[in-house]
């Protein structure tokens, strides 16, 4: 693998001594998009936490390339990563535009980029995410799936090299899921080390290159979704008989739940 772009050793974060993410390692390539899965608990959203620097690890470290995350200052780590968070706050009293424009602050005292050019970020991440329409609308009004949807277009228009998502596909139709899927394939594919939080087996399954399956605070499994994504392991993770089949309308595979059920009972 490539030299990573974000990697992670012995990571460990407690509280009140109990560990939420526990002996954890992980390494992101340039060019990667890496999925985390797991059940609610298993400590996926902490691991964003941690790896994003928000959280202080309470064992190990987090690096950016070969800088020690815990090092830079807040201003620093927005020009190496950018956020998608599911607490971003939604009575912001901003339109769009402006909730966009905030991805270029980390930038303000970088003399070679023009406003101009922060404006072009700007409008292709509103482009990119089918967000141009509500340019003028208060960011306040917009519906769940709308406010991610800008709030995607942020992260883009902040144009760091490590991108971290936590489950942005959160209260998406399917037309916006898959368009938001794509984007962050392209956004790897462009060169950038994309990390999302997923509770859509599917959608890893087709889309990342990696995932990385947590449960009870620990990395259980690390690799291809082919390599990973079997019906015994998703079964022990998440306690319900799992299918994996050929996918029936392109190469690769799909994921079913397979409910341990009598099938000619009512219910």
């Amino acid at each position: 693998m490539p030299d990573s772009a974000l990697s992670a050793l012995g990571l460990g974060y407690s509280v009140d001594g109990t560990y939420l993410v526990a002996d954890t390692n992980i390494s992101v390539a340039a060019g990667e998009l890496v999925a985390v899965l797991g059940p609610n608990g298993a400590g996926k959203s902490t691991l964003l936490g941690l790896l994003a620097g928000d959280l202080r690890p309470t064992t190990g470290s987090v690096h950016y390339g070969d800088t020690l995350t815990a090092s830079l200052a807040v201003s620093e780590r927005a020009l190496h990563r950018a956020v998608f968070s599911q607490t971003s706050p939604f009575d912001i009293p901003l339109t769009c535009t402006r909730v966009v424009s905030l991805g270029r602050y980390p930038h303000r005292h970088d003399q070679s980029i023009s406003p101009e050019e922060d404006a072009a970020f700007v409008v292709s991440a509103m482009e990119a995410t089918d967000t141009i329409h509500l340019a003028h609308r208060a960011y306040s009004s917009l519906s769940g799936g709308e406010r991610t949807r800008v709030a995607i277009a942020r992260v883009l228009a902040q144009n760091t090299p490590i991108v971290l998502l936590d489950e942005p596909t959160t209260a998406l139709d399917v037309y916006h899921q898959e368009r938001v899927l794509g984007i962050l394939r392209e956004t790897a594919d462009g060169g950038k080390a994309v990390v999302a939080v997923h509770h859509d087996l599917n959608s890893a399954m087709t889309y990342a290159d990696r995932v990385v399956v947590m449960a009870s605070g620990r990395v259980v499994a690390n690799g291809t979704p082919a390599e990973v994504l079997t019906a015994d392991l998703l079964a022990s993770v998440y306690g319900v008989p799992m299918a994996v089949l050929d996918h029936p309308l392109h190469t690769g595979k799909i994921v079913l739940v397979s409910p341990d059920r009598d099938p000619g009972s009512a219910g």
